[in-house]
């Protein structure tokens, strides 16, 4: 197998896709990929970067949001669509959400809308989950809420995309990270917890793409139709 894993980022305007993706090429200029700071999503068209890291290449495509105030749902939706099948194969999906809004409506109505062109199998089997905006010293409440959003968003998703009882996917992989640049006497970092967050995510990453029971999505079977 390549070493050369793609995964698109998908997830509402104003969750952190762009930012995550600066994250995990460890920019500290946060400028990589365009981050907004309202509704109205900086990203257009679909972005691919690609960056090492922990022996792998990671290969990321950064999807325009939902939602937001433009209502481009099904343009943007065909836009990725179309950029996905340009790639030999897709690897993984990061659906990427803010821990600050939870499951709201306009969240619910973006998982439904992401069954537009995946199927329930390629959609479940080939997905990891990001909550952003995690609190860098979260507290106890936050942990509580840690829990609860983790097996939240696992039933929302298999309920969203109709998941037969018999197939359900109990535990779709949860993590939680702070994507802010914090400064500190001129020295711009990131939270040292998120980014042992995110460590422990690309070698689980690496786990599922070499599992024997492994099966990437081809993009020649997305619907570009809707």
């Amino acid at each position: 197998m390549s070493n050369l894993i793609t995964a698109v980022l998908v997830g509402p305007t104003g969750a952190g896709k762009s930012q995550f993706c600066n994250f995990i090429h460890k920019d500290l200029t946060n400028s990589l990929c365009k981050v907004s700071n309202s509704l109205n999503s900086c990203t257009k068209e679909p972005q691919f970067t690609t960056v090492e890291r922990q022996n792998i290449k990671l290969q990321l495509i950064d999807s325009p949001g939902s939602s937001d105030s433009n209502n481009n749902d099904e343009e943007n939706l065909k836009k990725l669509a179309i950029s996905l099948r340009t790639i030999k194969k897709l690897n993984q999906i990061f659906l990427v959400l803010s821990f600050n809004d939870r499951l709201t409506r306009d969240t619910r109505e973006y998982l439904k809308i992401l069954s537009w062109i995946f199927t329930p199998k390629q959609f479940m089997t080939n997905l990891m989950i990001i909550f952003t905006h995690y609190p860098d010293k979260p507290d106890e409440e936050d942990l509580k809420k840690y829990e609860l959003y983790k097996k939240e968003i696992n039933e929302e998703l298999n309920k969203n995309f109709e998941i037969p009882s018999e197939f359900k996917i109990p535990d779709i992989p949860v993590y939680f990270v702070n994507t802010k640049i914090f400064k500190k006497d001129g020295v711009k970092y990131y939270d040292e917890n998120s980014q042992n967050a995110i460590i422990d995510f690309i070698e689980e990453l690496k786990l599922r793409i070499h599992s024997p029971t492994y099966s990437p999505i081809d993009p020649t079977d997305l619907d570009c139709d809707k």
